[in-house]
């Protein structure tokens, strides 16, 4: 009798979906998911409806890292609410664990507007840290930035996640993305470190424009390196007044901040204040080589800027005999642009030649070499190194060779590889604009009009036909509006600027072409055109000393207009020699 009782007693425990389930729970904690299996499996036999117990099995499978098995568990199963979350949370988990994001993420959207548990939390961070680096390394910033938008819903402050979202996000370009982080961010020491890395990126790839729209999102800024990409930044988007309250904030927080003191120097050397400029570079700290050197190449430009050639070609050369390698290839760039910029072609020859010496996997070397002999009217050996480069270079070599024989007058030259042109099958990019420039030397202004149109809104085409009708005195207010149209693309494009302000100067609107071609020189100050047409702006304004220190600046990088401009600065000198200019 005794032993039917503990029989009945032990068979009911057996068959008890309560007892069962406890007991899994015991198997649970000691970690035994095969055991906590057994148990849960035989509590459904009891109570095949509970999606209580259909629920806890899955979970175990899933410890299990049987996470199919784990998914038919759940198949036809509509949880009650009060498991809606565990449920949602389990499939988001076990869909991931399988790779399938795009049903994860279905599941994730049943529950986005819950309060998640603890418990249902730790399933979805658990999922996805498991999974994250997965997708970082097979390169699918989408599906990394959808997980990290979760992670950082439950966790906004870790800093880590904000940085691995911002690093995606660079990945697709997603700007605003990346604005929201920086609005919510808190910023100190750490976070510091982050923006610092994310702008010098941009400054790497020269976007000025992402940086300063970023930059928007912060107040009271007292980082130093931040402060000092955002003044270099704002110089090289032309916003001169601004970059200097910059430069003086930071240089009140460290007056030998370097970087501060650099941006200080260009804006003294391209304004004409050289003394000041001078004055500069003897308080500039020298504690590094690299600052030694940037201080030298800097008394380079202002000495050539300046017109004083032969104390520029000193320290240049000085340079030169300092470096190697990738440093000495540069100097030796800024060599034969010295030399070329102020008209000394057979030197600028001898250095194009060192450069292929030096480097002679650089293509550019041969178009470096065939102008120089352009220049000098040797359209021999000019049309030789064109050739070369041509066949060395990439495909759009072509339209590189076609600009330069255009640029230097060659026109039948220039017509032989027009022809070529034609017979490429693929068609090029840029082919448009140079077939307008052709049209324009010609002076067949209406095929000119016809050719660039074709390109549509493209900035460059725009520029080009508001530029080449302005240069005609034509229909000068509708040249002006492709001009602008163009800008609106790119609003820091230099050529684009100086296109518009040339456009106010033969309008006759002397005080928008100031201000359009000042931007455009702070942004290339060192273009001879740019800084002729800024002469001519200032000459007819009445600032006579200001329209000297441009045509002289023009002179020092390759005018194409350099007897005229000479002609303009003698006739300065002599008409106004009791406004000081005769210092020149």
């Amino acid at each position: 009798m005794i032993y039917l009782l503990f029989f009945i007693l032990f068979s009911f425990e057996e068959k008890n979906p309560a007892i069962l389930y406890l007991k899994s729970q015991i198997a649970l904690d000691e970690e035994n998911y095969k055991k906590a299996g057994e148990y849960l499996e035989k509590a459904l036999e009891a109570n095949n409806s509970s999606p209580f117990l259909k629920l806890e099995l899955a979970k175990v499978l899933s410890y299990e890292e049987k996470f199919q098995e784990a998914l038919k568990v759940l198949e036809n199963f509509s949880p009650p609410d009060n498991l809606l979350q565990s449920y949602y949370s389990l499939k988001f988990y076990l869909y991931l664990m399988l790779n399938d994001i795009e049903d994860a993420l279905k599941a994730y959207e049943k529950i986005k507007e819950m309060k998640i548990s603890k418990e249902n939390l730790s399933f979805l961070v658990e999922a996805i840290q498991k999974n994250l680096l997965k997708y970082l390394s097979e390169e699918k910033p989408d599906n990394s930035i959808k997980l990290l938008q979760i992670y950082s819903k439950y966790f906004p402050k870790e800093i880590k996640i904000q940085e691995a979202l911002i690093n995606l996000y660079i990945e697709t370009g997603n700007l605003e993305e990346i604005k929201k982080i920086l609005n919510t961010m808190e910023i100190n020491e750490n976070t510091y470190t982050i923006i610092i890395n994310l702008f010098s990126y941009l400054l790497q790839k020269n976007d000025c424009s992402s940086i300063l729209n970023l930059s928007s999102s912060f107040k009271d800024l007292n980082n130093e390196d931040l402060l000092s990409i955002l003044s270099y930044c704002l110089l090289k988007s032309g916003e001169i007044e601004d970059a200097k309250n910059i430069i003086q904030k930071i240089l009140s927080l460290n007056p030998n901040n370097f970087d501060a003191l650099r941006v200080l120097l260009e804006i003294k050397i391209i304004e004409g204040e050289y003394k000041e400029a001078e004055g500069l570079i003897k308080l500039m700290p020298k504690e590094k080589e690299e600052q030694v050197n940037y201080i030298r190449e800097s008394e380079g430009v202002l000495f050539q800027i300046q017109g004083r050639y032969k104390e520029a070609e000193d320290i240049y050369l000085k340079l030169l005999g300092k470096f190697e390698s990738k440093e000495k290839i540069k100097i030796l760039r800024k060599i034969y642009y010295f030399y070329k910029g102020i008209g000394d072609c057979f030197k600028a020859l001898e250095y194009a030649y060192k450069l292929l010496d030096e480097d002679p996997e650089d293509v550019f070397s041969y178009y470096r070499l065939a102008e120089a002999y352009l220049i000098l009217k040797d359209i021999e050996n000019g049309l030789f190194f064109l050739n070369i480069y041509k066949e060395k270079g990439e495909k759009g070599a072509i339209i590189d060779v076609i600009w330069l024989l255009l640029e230097y007058n060659y026109l039948n030259e220039a017509e032989v590889f027009i022809e070529e042109m034609g017979s490429y099958e693929k068609e090029l990019e840029q082919k448009n604009q140079i077939l307008g420039f052709y049209y324009f030397k010609k002076g067949n202004l209406q095929k000119m009009e016809e050719v660039l149109k074709r390109d549509g809104e493209n900035p460059s085409s725009l520029n080009l036909l508001g530029y080449f009708l302005i240069e005609k005195d034509q229909r000068i207010d509708e040249a002006i509006s492709f001009i602008e149209k163009a800008l609106k693309s790119e609003p820091n494009n230099g050529s684009f600027l100086d296109s518009l302000g040339w456009g106010y100067y033969k309008k006759g609107d002397l005080e928008k072409a100031y201000y359009f071609l000042k931007k455009a020189n702070f942004l290339e100050p060192y273009n001879g055109t740019i800084l002729s047409h800024f002469g001519d702006v200032c000459l007819k304004s009445g600032k006579y000393y200001e329209a000297l220190l441009r045509y002289k600046q023009a002179l020092s990088f390759q005018v194409p207009d350099m007897p005229d401009v000479l002609k303009k600065i003698e006739d300065l000198l002599k008409k106004y020699p009791y406004e000081g200019l005769s210092q020149f």
